[in-house]
This record gives C-alpha cells, structure tokens and sequence, in this order.
C-alpha cells in the first residue's frame, strides 16, 4: 500500500479557552512571541554561562574599566577577553571612557565618546587636584549595560528568548506559544499547545528547588497541562524530584513527574523529542478510529514510518532527564 504524507495543521483550542476567559473578576495578560534577531543573538551568547556571568555583573557594578574586569579574571582571562568582545559586537554593552587624574587616579568623568575631548568647552577643563586640562588626563575604556542587555536581563528575558527559539526549530508553530501568562496572581513563563497536548515551561535561571515544585504542580493541575517541563540552567535539586514524585503517587500511583532539562546544551534534542513523542501519540490516537472502523490495527504504519512502537496501556512514559 502507498501512503501521501502531508502536514498537518492542529488549532490551540486549549489555548484559545485560556486566554479567552477574561472577566470582570479576573484579568489574563499574556504575550505573543515576538524575537527579532537582535534579540535573538543576544539570547543566544547570553547562554554561555561565562557571558551571562559577565553581563550580570555589570549591571551590578553600573559601570567597570575593561582593565579592571579582565584583572579579576586571573587565568581565565583569555575567556573573558572573548566574553567581553562578544558582549560588544551583540551591543548587550555600552562602551563609555574614563577619564581619570594621571596623578592620583581620581576620577574625573564619564565621557560616551573620546572625541568629547576635543571639544574646547570639555577638554579645556582644568583637573582640580594637578591642574592639567582634561584632555591631557588618563582615559581609560569602560562599560555599562545597555538598553538591550537590560531588557534580555530582566527577568530572564533571554532565557524566554532562547527556549522560544529552540522550540520553533523543534516544530513548534509560533501561534501555538504564549509567553508570561498570569492569571489571579499566578504566571507562567511558557505555554504551548501541541498536536492537542498543553505543555507548561517553567524556566529558571539558577537552580530549580523544592520551593518551585509546588507552584510548578499547581499551575499544571490548574490550566490541566498533558506535561510540564522544567528548563534550568543549573540542576533540579534532589528534595525538588522527591516533592514531584510524591505528588505523582498521591494523584495516581504512577509516575507523572515533568520533564528536566538540566543546562542548555541539551535543550535542542530535549525539545525535538517530545515534539516526536507528541507528534507520534497524535498520530496513533488518529489512527485508533480508523483501525476500530476498518477492523485492522493501523499502528504498524506509525511504527515502520518514525520508527517508534505504540504508546503503552499502562499510563504516561517514565521520567526522563536531558544533559
């Protein structure tokens, strides 16, 4: 028998009910993805941790001198240069200069460009402890964060971004994503709905503890999530597995725990999948009617297609970990 396989293309009922549940009472804001490359790449450097570091602790410091931060870095300095050069070309950086006092190294001012200097009104100054005019003093090149590296910064911005990115290239239809659903209080960092199954993406940018996982639950049991993933730049913590797999046996007796996602160099295979298990349970469940209609097991055709055996009776798949 010969098969014409051609795409298939699944509405967001789920999603469409949520969003559409406005009220007097309640209020549900959420975002439509929306990247655009800049962002996009800086998302993307912001998911090496040496930069990600970097940028943090600029935005703490307010402004630093190349010199200083590279001083710090001892032998990882070369690594940091990189970061550093990275941070820059992305414009996650705004570089500014410092002029200093060459004879006691106080600082003077902060100029956005050298060339300030050359106007009369700026480098006719007169240091007040040596006397020199400005334009004859120490300057010396730093940086501060910029617009854009602020706004990826703030709260976890890039990590929404990123996971946003890698999600579409798994197979994900962009109009099947939502980002920062909050509803009563309650927010979620992600919401897809996928070949009829809702996922919930909570995404943490340390490591995700015990504290989290009871929200998590919630928030699954409240919007009725088929899976909920957790993406973390760190680790689930041990007392976090322990709390889901307890709830897991209190509802059913089965395991039901999310799917961990423990640093970013996994997440592409990670996300890619469960979009093929999702893609797959669709088909199968698809395939269920006709087989009962036409009195043949249909299954076998998924099977020798994507190569991936019928889902078993006997509940939701084990937990699974991506590295």
């Amino acid at each position: 028998m010969q098969f014409t396989w051609q795409p298939l293309v699944v509405g967001t009922p789920r999603l469409d009910k949520i969003i559409g549940g406005e009220t007097d009472e309640t209020t549900v804001k959420f975002g439509k993805p929306e990247i655009n490359t800049e962002e996009l790449n800086g998302a993307h450097v912001l998911a090496n941790d040496v930069t990600r570091t970097m940028l943090t602790d600029l935005s703490q410091a307010v402004f630093a001198r190349a010199q200083d931060i590279l001083s710090r870095k001892g032998k990882k300095q070369q690594e940091a240069e990189i970061a550093l050069a990275q941070l820059k070309e992305l414009n996650l950086l705004a570089v500014e200069y410092l002029l200093e006092c060459k004879r006691t190294s106080t600082p003077l001012t902060r100029l956005a460009q050298k060339e300030q200097l050359q106007n009369p009104t700026i480098g006719d100054l007169k240091c007040a402890t040596c006397g020199k005019a400005y334009r004859d003093e120490n300057l010396s090149e730093g940086y501060s964060v910029s617009s854009l590296g602020r706004r990826l910064c703030a709260s976890s911005h890039w990590m929404t971004v990123f996971v946003t990115d890698e999600l579409l290239k798994a197979g994900v239809p962009q109009n099947s994503i939502l980002w920062n659903l909050s509803e009563g209080g309650e927010e979620v960092d992600i919401l897809v709905e996928f070949m009829g199954e809702l996922w919930i993406l909570e995404l943490k940018d340390r490591e995700f503890g015990s504290g989290d996982a009871h929200p998590l639950n919630y928030r699954q049991v409240r919007y009725k999530a088929t899976r909920a993933i957790v993406v973390t730049t760190d680790k689930v913590s041990k007392d976090a597995r322990r709390v889901f797999e307890d709830l897991a046996k209190e509802r059913s007796g089965r395991s039901e725990v999310p799917v961990y996602i423990e640093g970013l160099g996994g997440i592409h295979d990670a996300l890619a999948a469960e979009v093929s298990r999702a893609s797959v349970r669709f088909a199968y469940q698809k395939l269920g009617v006709l087989s009962l209609l036409s009195g043949y097991d249909l299954r076998p055709i998924i099977a020798a297609k994507f190569g991936q055996p019928a889902p078993g009776g006997s509940g939701p798949e084990q937990e699974m970990f991506y590295y």
